[in-house]
Formats: structure tokens, C-alpha cells, sequence
């Protein structure tokens, strides 16, 4: 499985089994007063349009969210930039990973990437682990939609425990894709790790929890070189007479748009599944060294599987999604999936969304003020589900057409 699908799936795992329906509600326009009905097209013509309406849909929610904000008018100064973020919004290409044969207990669990479009989900290529590899486990975006880092594996049996994971550079063209190994040595991979392009996509930001000695930390390579250019680990507690001793973690990274500074999940002592901010030029032998703590999760008196974290790229806000034990019922009631939006510079909580019992959120992508959010979305359940995803701006939300079993997807 991947890091998305991982934490994903400890959420269902703490999710309770016997909730009721409460699905995030779907959008619904309001009715033209004076409309008038039109003919129903054939199933000829619903194959060709579907593909046209869900692109412009997509393209419709960020519209109405990123011109109201913007600077000039139609025709004002600020117009050429306007122009131009409402087209960088979302990335014109996604890479998803999607599972490949059998789903059950005694198959192996593969998966390949897909290559396609975000407002139309048409597939421009289906890129296969090369061999021995036979599985992606990670992909990573850049900023310009067309680049990306896949992490391959090889798996020998059934829900194998992560090993080690190859690096390959994906680069999407004009109508071609390309697939080149990185430098970067292999890496070794187990629950929560995760990556991250950096927004010129010259560095990789590799966060990981007991995969190396055993202990946590991040690692940022040069992807040209695969030279090895930071390494922090997350120094463990010291002793404390006082409750509570976490053993430490990281996981989620996330750049801001000057590549300098990198949001972490990060658990250390006396904090949780803390928010750190590093300074990628500062020195310093930790994490702790390198960071400081922008948003604290104490004082929670209910249960909390984190399933994402983003940072803005302008370091306004962070967005975390998360399945938590304070549904109808109180802290002992069941889990409820939620998005969360906070100040990056107070840590106060700006805006949340509630989702449903039955079906997990996590963050999957982010504009740069972390206005228009990708949220994807994971039916609870003793059965194999698969991620759907949606764009949400201005308080609605479209789906963004994915390949049937995905299991990930980045942009």
C-alpha cells in the first residue's frame, strides 16, 4: 500500500463499525425559474459530452473562487494575471496509482501509474514499474504539473511490509511521458513515509519513521546529483516525570512556494502529531535544531488519526484532514471525518469541514493561499474500497474523474 492508503486505512481500522449514513452533502444548483427542458442526448453523445461537462465543471468551481479575489477587473491591469492563475488551477495533469489484478488475501498487491488529465480524467499513458520492481509506492508532484517522482518497490508476497523503494523521475510532455532513475540511492520505506518535490523540482524532501536505525527524520537529495544535501533526524525525548512520552515520528512534507521552508508532521515530546516548520538553510543537527512548532494538537480529549498535511505555498495556512472520535455522542461517539484550515502564523483554527462516519477525507492538494483544496475521499469498510477525489473553492465541491482503483494520486 501507499502512505496515502496506509493512513487511510488506520483510520478505517479506528473508525467504529456500525455508524449511520452521513455523506458530505452533494452539490445541487439552484433551478432556472424559466428554464427550458431540452432533449435528452443519446448514449453516443453522453459518451463524448461527460468527459466536455466534467472539465468544465472543474474549471467552473475554480473560476468562481479564484476571479472574485483577484486584483483588477476584465479589463484591468491585474487582468493577465488573473488569466493565468484560474489556468494553473489545479495542475493540468495528475499521476495516479492504481491496483492491478486480483484484491485478494493471497494476491500480491501492485499497482502502476496512470497518467491523465485532471479535468477530464482522459489518460495520456499507463506507466509500469520497471522490473524487478513490481509496484509504486509513493508518487510526488511539482508545481508545473508536469513533473513527478515515483517511489517503485518489489513485492514477493501478499501485503508485504515495505522494503526499500527506487526513485524514478516522471516527466510529462506534449502528449509523451518519460521515465528516468534517479541518482538517488534506494530508499528504505515502511508506514507514514513520505515525499516531496520542491516547487523548482530540484530537491527531494524524503520524511520517514523507523526505517533508518530506528529512529525519524528528513533527508533532502539533490534530484539531479542524488546527492544527499540535509539529514535531520527527530531526536528523541529526554526524561520527563510528567505525562506524555511519544516515540517520534514524521511523515506529511510540504513546501512553501520559495523552497526554503518545508512543513512536517512531526510527534516529539509532549506534542503529538505537531505541525513543524524547517528552515532548510539553517544549520542544524535535528529537526528540533531547524524548526519550530507552528501548530500544536494538546490538550485533545477525543481520538485523532491524522490522515494529511499540507502547508500553503505562500505559508498562510495549513490544511489538515483527519478522522476523529467526537461525533454525534461526544468523545466516545464514532469517528467523523474532518478538514481543517489554520493561521501557519497563530495556529488558531480558521474554518473547518465536517464530513461523514462512513467515508474518511485527507488533503491531497492545495492553491497557494489554500483556497481551492483537492480532498480525497475513501468509503469505510471491511471491504476493498478505492480513492475518489473532488476540487473543492467557494463552498462547493466537483468530482475530479480518477481511473477506478486508485489507491493514490498526486499532483
Amino acid at each position: 500500500m501507499t502512505s496515502v492508503q496506509d493512513r487511510l486505512t488506520a483510520a478505517t481500522r479506528a473508525a467504529a463499525a456500525t455508524v449511520p449514513e452521513d455523506y458530505l452533502p452533494p452539490l445541487r444548483l439552484p433551478r432556472r425559474r424559466f428554464a427550458v427542458p431540452l432533449p435528452v442526448p443519446s448514449r453516443t453523445a453522453m459518451a463524448v459530452l461527460a468527459p466536455l461537462a466534467a472539465g468544465a465543471a472543474v474549471a467552473a468551481v475554480v473560476v468562481a473562487t479564484v476571479l472574485p479575489a483577484a486584483g483588477g477587473g476584465a479589463g484591468g491591469p491585474g487582468a493577465e494575471a488573473d488569466r493565468g492563475r484560474v489556468l494553473a488551477i489545479p495542475p493540468p495533469y495528475y499521476v495516479a496509482l492504481t491496483a492491478v489484478g486480483s484484491a485478494g488475501p493471497r494476491a500480491i498487491q501492485r499497482t502502476e501509474a496512470v497518467v491523465a488529465r485532471t479535468t477530464t480524467g482522459a489518460q495520456l499513458a499507463v506507466v509500469v514499474p520497471p522490473a524487478p520492481d513490481n509496484a509504486f509506492a509513493a508518487v510526488a508532484g511539482s508545481p508545473d504539473g508536469r513533473t513527478f517522482v515515483l517511489a517503485a518497490e518489489r513485492l514477493v508476497k501478499p501485503f508485504q511490509q515495505h522494503a526499500q523503494a527506487t526513485l524514478y523521475e516522471l516527466r510529462i510532455g506534449s502528449g509523451t511521458t518519460s521515465l528516468t532513475r534517479l541518482h538517488v540511492p534506494a530508499l528504505p520505506w515502511t508506514y507514514g513515509d513520505g515525499i516531496a518535490l520542491s516547487p523548482d523540482g530540484s530537491l527531494l524532501a524524503y520524511a520517514y519513521t523507523g526505517s533508518i536505525a530506528d529512529v525519524a527524520g528528513l533527508r533532502v537529495y539533490e534530484l539531479a546529483s542524488g546527492r544527499l544535501k540535509h539529514a535531520w533526524p527527530v531526536l528523541p525525548p529526554g526524561p520527563v516525570t510528567r505525562c506524555c512520552v511519544f516515540d517520534p515520528r514524521a511523515s506529511s512534507p510540504s513546501w512553501e512556494a520559495n523552497g526554503r521552508y518545508l512543513a512536517l508532521d512531526v510527534t516529539l515530546a509532549h506534542c503529538e502529531d505537531c505541525v513543524a516548520l524547517l528552515d532548510t538553510e539553517k544549520a542544524g543537527a535535528s529537526v528540533q535544531a531547524v524548526s519550530r512548532v507552528i501548530l500544536r494538537t494538546h490538550n485533545r480529549h477525543y481520538p485523532v488519526t491524522w490522515t494529511g498535511t499540507i502547508i500553503a505555498p505562500d505559508g498562510s495556512v495549513v490544511l489538515r484532514s483527519a478522522m476523529a472520535g467526537n461525533g454525534p455522542g461526544g468523545p466516545r461517539g464514532p469517528y467523523v471525518a474532518y478538514l481543517y484550515r489554520y493561521s501557519a502564523a497563530t495556529g488558531r483554527l480558521l474554518w473547518q469541514l465536517r464530513g461523514g462516519s462512513t467515508t474518511s477525507m485527507t488533503v491531497l492538494w492545495s492553491d497557494a493561499g489554500g483556497q481551492v483544496v483537492i480532498i480525497g475521499r475513501l468509503r469505510l469498510g471491511r471491504t476493498q474500497h478505492y480513492l475518489t477525489a473532488v476540487v473543492r473553492a467557494d463552498g462547493h465541491g466537483v468530482p475530479v474523474p480518477l481511473p477506478a482503483r486508485t489507491v493514490t494520486v498526486a499532483w
